[in-house]
């Protein structure tokens, strides 16, 4: 009959001790909900960097009066400076006259193309800008104001 007791008892303790951990993570999930940045025209403008397998590096400056500054670097070298404009779309961010710079596609034998228009996705949770369905094209926002380029 004790060792009933005893089995009880350690269910009852186990039991408060779940119950604990459980809305222990259900709190730490509610808290990941305010680090979501919906995107607008105010959340949207900022710097942005991407840092690719390749050892390529890009950089957009996304400002307020929606135009972008694009640029790509390789071990220090500039291989290319762009600018352009751009707009929301619902979920989306459209770049007009956009280089992509990773041919994910394999579409331009390895090489930067530069498109008339390009949908990216916006990820709320980086936040960050993806340019590929397989996330490996992307930038992501960097602490501080827009700056702006000519």
């Amino acid at each position: 009959m004790n060792n009933l007791i005893g089995q009880k008892q350690f269910i009852i303790k186990a039991s408060y001790k779940a119950a604990i951990l459980l809305l222990i993570c259900l709190l730490n999930s509610g808290c990941d909900k305010k680090n979501v940045v919906v995107l607008s025209a105010a959340t949207l403008p900022g710097t942005y960097v991407g840092k690719y397998a390749n050892g390529q590096v890009e950089t957009f400056i996304i400002n307020p009066d929606e135009t972008y500054f694009q640029s790509l670097t390789s071990g220090g070298t500039i291989l290319y400076t762009n600018q352009g404009r751009w707009q929301i779309n619902g979920g989306s961010v459209i770049f007009n006259d956009v280089y992509l710079a990773m041919d994910v596609w394999n579409l331009n034998k390895g090489q930067p193309v530069k498109t008339g228009m390009f949908r990216a996705f916006w990820d709320p949770h980086v936040p960050s800008i993806v340019f590929s369905d397989d996330r490996h094209f992307w930038v992501d926002k960097q602490p501080g104001n827009p700056v702006k380029k000519p």
